[in-house]
């Protein structure tokens, strides 16, 4: 379709396309430039719609990764890197329509943030690993000494309990364990590989001078803790675990090795 109208220039007759209303244009005869009568042509129904909820669809796909690599400070990095997937996703599609999308910052932003957030979880997970495994091992070590001095005790009950029946020392604490008064893994230190190590976990002063509470009945070898000190039963019947600065001074020589 087309438009007839009258050049204000040269009076003559000229036609303009519908889809040239309201733009410049040339008139034919006398060259001027003039505004074509008319109005521009309208985008169909719906279509203003669609690209506003497009836009606002990858402006959020954006945001969304800014949030995540932000999160990812948090979370190890794990957010971040999904962060990162969604920023470059949003931002090439800004790259591909950019006259009906927005958030390229947002993208540009995710894809930083997400970066950061993976590259500082990879430089603090070993920090913190090697931060972390002395403490474990330290609460392990401890928990093994715990256990020692557990059947330090039991086995001063058991030789309690044989001397009070039979008003002497046992001959040998295989006796005890014949009797089912000790158990033979209350005879094992955790801390102590029997397959490896040829020192006994246990060592039984027989006929110690109880008269002294002070004086030592059982006592683990040094060994059994990495050298640290090792648990120690007194006459009075409480285990204390001693440690190698005063080893020397709380025990004398002697002992009978427990099997």
């Amino acid at each position: 379709m087309a438009t007839a109208f009258t050049c204000p220039h040269c009076q003559k007759q000229m036609q303009v396309e519908d889809h040239l209303a309201g733009q410049q244009v040339s008139c034919p005869s006398c060259s001027q430039t003039l505004t074509a009568p008319g109005s521009p042509p309208t985008a169909p129904p719906g279509t203003l719609q669609y690209a506003t909820t497009l836009r606002e669809r990858r402006a959020g796909l954006a945001i969304a990764s800014l949030v995540l690599g932000i999160v990812g400070f948090c979370t190890v990095g794990i957010a971040g890197i999904v962060g990162v997937i969604l920023g470059i996703v949003a931002l090439v599609k800004a790259s591909n329509e950019p006259q009906v999308d927005r958030g390229r910052g947002f993208a540009i932003a995710g894809i930083v943030t997400g970066a950061v957030s993976l590259l500082s979880s990879i430089m603090v997970v070993p920090i913190m690993i090697s931060i972390l495994l002395p403490s474990l091992s330290q609460a392990r070590e401890l928990a093994k000494r715990t256990v020692c001095g557990v059947n330090l005790r039991a086995m001063d009950a058991s030789l309690r309990s044989y001397v009070e029946e039979h008003d002497q020392e046992p001959p040998d604490i295989s006796v005890l364990i014949d009797a089912n008064s000790i158990g033979s893994k209350g005879l094992n230190c955790p801390s102590v590989d029997r397959v490896i190590s040829q020192t006994p976990p246990y060592i039984w002063i027989r006929g110690a001078d109880c008269t002294n509470a002070e004086n030592v009945v059982l006592y683990e070898p040094l060994q059994n803790h990495r050298g640290e000190g090792g648990n120690v039963l007194f006459c009075d019947g409480h285990v204390e675990f001693v440690s190698q600065a005063d080893w020397e001074q709380v025990l004398g020589d002697g002992g009978v090795n427990l099997p």
